[in-house]
């Protein structure tokens, strides 16, 4: 489904697997840290999204009710956001219990910007036209297993979300997309890829680059800026 082009910042993350155990951890020798920092992390992260952005949530969120009540708790504390789920096949409730949670819009796949969102990888010729990736989970890090157990093979328009590889937490999608070096193509007004600027509310940039919103967050900390906004060069018009 299509939600057209709301021309605003979207920040995603997938299968938190809130309160699960099996994670593995990128080198694969040891699993998910014990204890809770882990979901912790996550769910800071969520709260700490820049206000007024698209949150999106590829799917497989938890099967304890712990742990969906306490993501409740934090989108609800976050009406700002556009806050949409695409379901994951851990996502087993109704609907309608994902929209109680707090999600504004709960879906099996969306397309917006030229992107086209699914819990697991999916042909690009099922891809509605125009969308040039498939921006995905499901395969947590095992990009081997693109073309097996179900999964079509790998494309070039692919891109795994993945907090084994990502880090626990929600990211802009320009940074996931320059993680997995991809550029977006296609929108020539903006400026491509990731970094991170101050700016002030009219949109003129006031600060140096930076890596990541964290950095530039700090930034603006340390040197009380806090009347510059913290915008993505993605986002700025050039």
């Amino acid at each position: 489904m299509g939600i057209g082009n709301l021309a605003r910042p979207i920040f995603v993350i997938a299968d938190m697997h809130l309160g699960h155990r099996f994670l593995k951890l990128r080198e694969g020798k040891f699993t998910k840290p014990e204890g809770d920092e882990w979901e912790n992390k996550i769910l800071r992260s969520i709260h700490k999204i820049p206000r007024n952005v698209i949150y999106v949530d590829l799917g497989d969120i938890s099967v304890e009710k712990k742990w969906l009540d306490k993501y409740s708790e934090v989108l609800q504390r976050r009406p700002d956001l556009t806050r949409i789920l695409v379901i994951g096949n851990h996502d087993e409730k109704s609907h309608a219990y994902y929209y109680g949670m707090g999600f504004d819009f709960v879906c099996e796949t969306f397309s917006l910007e030229r992107t086209f969102f699914s819990h697991r990888p999916t042909a690009s010729k099922f891809w509605p036209e125009g969308c040039l990736y498939n921006v995905h989970g499901h395969l947590h890090d095992s990009e081997e297993d693109y073309g097996f157990f179900g999964n079509p093979p790998k494309e070039e328009g692919h891109v795994l979300v993945a907090t084994e590889i990502l880090g626990p937490k929600a990211l802009h999608l320009s940074e996931v997309l320059s993680k997995s070096g991809k550029q977006i193509k296609g929108l020539p007004k903006y400026k491509v890829i990731g970094g991170w600027v101050l700016c002030n509310r009219k949109k003129e940039v006031k600060s140096e680059e930076f890596d990541t919103y964290d950095e530039c967050s700090k930034y603006r900390k340390e040197w009380d800026l806090q009347s510059l906004v913290i915008i993505n060069l993605r986002d700025l018009n050039v």
